[in-house]
């Protein structure tokens, strides 16, 4: 009997362990299919944004051209309608005329689809050339939404940032580089929330193979989807960022970016300056608020960039599908 009571022990305790381990197995199973969902539905979301803007912004361009004033329909139903500041196309080393004149190509036609965008109210070129007029984008559609800025310096980092405080104070804005275009899921905002929450979005780029068919080797490091694509997806690459500004900017952050134009690892000092010195809750929901990067040419000055960034003064933000802020 003494026996048989062990053995039966002994059975419960086997059949106890066999339920135990079946039950984490499931438990394990659930998460590993979930989480594959849950990033399925994120690529799939970025390729729909994307197969969806190839069409969208040159359906909005056709309508500009017949002069219907998209950028008043959207302001009438309280979307954000931003200023969108870019440097002037950057000059490179070592490049054929050839290069240097397809990459030109590519700061244009951005800029053109820029200006073809609803959501951008202006685009504000700064230049330290005086010969540079609007004249010289007349042939351009919309080209009415153009401002040509002079400015005294370009090579700073800190230079972009002087011309939005002394500007654009009370108003939403977006800087970002000359050959990122804007996408679609601005109209999704509330700026009233997005000013009084003081969110700045600071995006990571997409590509978009549907309409820049130059884009889709993946063998070259400047045609990689940075928000979604597991092969090129870097937590610290941001191209464009938005945000209201309430008042000129303090000279604390202002000299936080005293350095040079383009810097590896420039918009990560300028996260941490946001965070840090202006206290925004900076976010990057670039699976919804879409930017894509156009460079085929694949001309580039890279090697040439120094690093400013360091574990004291560096910041960056993981894609996410929430548009506004947690609050603590």
């Amino acid at each position: 009997l003494t026996f048989l009571s062990k053995l039966e022990m002994s059975g419960r305790r086997w059949i106890f362990a066999i339920l135990v381990a079946a039950c984490l197995s499931f438990s394990y199973l659930v998460y590993i299919f979930g989480t594959k969902t849950d990033v399925n539905k994120v690529a799939t979301r970025s390729r729909e944004r994307s197969e969806d803007d190839g069409h969208t912004l040159d359906a909005k361009g056709a309508e500009y051209e017949a002069g219907v004033n998209n950028v008043k329909e959207k302001s009438e139903q309280n979307s954000i309608i931003f200023e969108l500041v870019v440097l002037p196309f950057l000059n490179y080393h070592d490049v054929t005329d050839a290069q240097s004149s397809a990459r030109g190509k590519e700061y244009k036609e951005v800029l053109q689809r820029n200006l073809n965008n609803p959501f951008v109210k202006n685009v504000h070129l700064l230049t330290t050339e005086r010969s540079v007029t609007e004249k010289e984008y007349a042939n351009f559609t919309n080209h009415d939404k153009l401002i040509i800025a002079v400015v005294n310096s370009t090579s700073m980092s800190r230079d972009p940032w002087d011309y939005i405080s002394q500007n654009l104070v009370g108003k939403f804005v977006m800087f970002g580089n000359a050959d990122i275009y804007i996408g679609t899921g601005y109209e999704m905002l509330d700026p009233d929330r997005v000013a009084k929450d003081m969110i700045m979005y600071s995006l990571s780029r997409s590509v978009n193979i549907t309409r820049d068919k130059c884009m889709n080797s993946s063998s070259k490091l400047t045609k990689g989807d940075r928000c979604v694509d597991p092969k090129f997806i870097r937590w610290d690459s941001h191209d464009n960022f938005l945000f209201y500004l309430h008042e000129p900017l303090p000279e604390e952050f202002l000299s936080g970016l005293e350095f040079v134009f383009p810097a590896k690892g420039g918009e990560n000092v300028l996260m941490w300056l946001f965070r840090e010195k202006l206290h925004y809750c900076v976010i990057n929901p670039c699976t919804i608020l879409t930017t894509y990067h156009l460079h085929c040419s694949d001309v580039r000055n890279r090697d040439t960039m120094p690093r400013v960034n360091n574990e004291n003064n560096s910041a960056h933000a993981h894609p996410t599908n929430d548009l506004y802020c947690s609050v603590s």
